[in-house]
């Protein structure tokens, strides 16, 4: 009898720690793949001439490919599972001519050379998204209203459609077939569906400074929907 009611009286004991120890541990993914103010770093292969490389912050993976043509265009900009692709130095948001999404970006600013942690200056101290003002995508007028750079042997366009504030960040010069990369810079997006992503762009090559367009992001998600984006 005794030993019955200490065991009813210890088991309640051994499971409160157990609790703490969860609970003070680190904060547990919200959606299964983010955990609460994480930044995460990711690198994206986008090198080839012909194609658009999609990719989802939601679920924090390459979702697929497409060829840089407006047959594929319209196949990709009907779905939602993506947020952002890449096509060497272009970028495109799920968002008005590229997709039917609630994409959307804004650019926050450019702190290099000035770093905190490894990470630009402007990217740590933004906490929270803006709530209006984000631009949507636009079919291009670039290189006297040819389009979007398709290959190089020789030089071929299509008018396809991109984000002109955040493909500003590189800039093709035709006559040397060269990007030239700028400050590496931090935007706020909205993902397709809404939710609100803080993301810097730090690379353009691999690391012997070749393969330009394997590029290299870090990022917050904001998965419960909120404005906060905090990083740690």
């Amino acid at each position: 009898m005794i030993y019955n009611a200490m065991k009813k009286f210890l088991m309640p004991l051994l499971v409160i720690p157990a609790l703490m120890i969860t609970s003070c541990g680190e904060p547990l993914p919200e959606d299964g793949v983010h955990k609460i103010n994480e930044v995460k770093t990711k690198t994206v292969s986008a090198t080839e001439w012909g194609q658009w490389v999609y990719f989802s912050f939601e679920t924090d993976t390459v979702v697929g490919t497409g060829a840089t043509t407006l047959a594929d265009d319209a196949l990709w900009a009907v779905r939602t599972d993506w947020d952002i692709a890449f096509h060497k130095g272009y970028i495109k948001t799920n968002s008005g001519t590229s997709g039917t999404g609630m994409g959307g970006v804004i650019e926050m600013g450019t702190g290099a050379p000035t770093y905190v942690g490894g990470r630009d200056i402007t990217f740590n101290v933004l906490t929270l998204a803006p709530e209006t003002g984000y631009v949507l995508d636009a079919i291009s007028e670039d290189y006297g209203k040819q389009g979007i750079i398709t290959g190089v042997t020789p030089v071929a366009f299509y008018k396809g459609s991109y984000s002109k504030t955040m493909s500003a960040w590189t800039i093709f010069s035709p006559d040397v077939l060269q990007y030239t990369v700028f400050y590496q810079k931090v935007f706020v997006l909205k993902t397709a569906n809404g939710k609100y992503v803080k993301l810097y762009l730090t690379g353009f090559t691999d690391k012997f400074d070749e393969n330009q367009g394997t590029i290299t992001f870090s990022y917050v998600y904001q998965a419960d929907g909120s404005i906060s984006l905090k990083s740690e």
